[in-house]
């Protein structure tokens, strides 16, 4: 047998591994956006305009708000991963994080800052779970 030659239980080896390795890499991305969503708003916090702030109650509800939607949608994710398939929640997950991250850069107001947090929790925990 030439060292090129591989049986076909070889091949079928690797195509586990593989996938073994894109489900880890998968649960790596939603666990570093989960962690993001969860630490970036406290060292942004120091810097947002007072509009995005209205009090101290505001700041740490918007930090409640990603932690509160991202358990809810932890919780209901299983269940809708069954029907729609794991990787299109993860990947629908992502995009909403990156469109609800995109929704806080540009948010002109306390409202629109609190929907987009609401909305990157809800999101993250939802691509979080749908990953593990």
């Amino acid at each position: 047998m030439q060292p090129n030659d591989r049986t076909a239980a070889a091949i079928d080896a690797e195509i586990p591994r593989a996938q073994e390795r894109l489900a880890i890499l998968a649960l790596a991305i939603a666990a570093f956006a989960l962690n993001l969503n969860m630490l970036v708003l406290g060292a942004v916090l120091p810097f947002l305009p007072d509009e995005l702030t209205p009090g101290d109650d505001a700041e740490s509800t918007l930090l409640g708000a990603a932690a509160l939607c991202s358990a809810l949608a932890a919780l209901v994710a299983g269940p809708i991963a069954d029907r729609v398939g794991r990787k299109r929640l993860l990947v629908i997950g992502m995009i909403a994080f990156a469109a609800s991250s995109a929704l806080q850069a540009f948010a002109s107001s306390y409202s629109w800052m609190l929907f987009g947090r609401a909305l990157s929790g809800a999101a993250v925990g939802a691509a979080y779970a749908s990953a593990s």
